[in-house]
């Protein structure tokens, strides 16, 4: 079973304060984007509710996970985005 830490639903304030954070980052593409919002909402799950709090550790996490780079892709007009270690 899950834990109940999890079964938390966040409101609208809540959404509106991990938005902000969002805002706020550097994240550069989709995948990148939608990571740090799955980050944000766990972090949020687990008690860190201050947007500062929040803002220290998703900017904490990003240069854990590693550098985003564009992968070549043989597309000059395509515009990939692909994590180092999975070169």
């Amino acid at each position: 079973m899950s834990s109940s830490a999890y079964q938390h639903y966040l409101a609208p304030d809540d959404m509106a304060k991990i938005e902000r954070v969002l805002a706020g980052a550097d994240t550069r593409g989709t995948f990148e984007c939608l990571t740090a919002a799955n980050y944000l909402t766990r972090k949020f799950q687990e008690g860190v509710t201050d947007e500062v709090e929040l803002a220290f550790a998703l900017q904490h996490y990003m240069k854990t996970r590693g550098t985003w780079q564009r992968a070549p892709s043989g597309n000059p007009g395509a515009d990939h985005m692909r994590h180092p270690r999975h070169r």
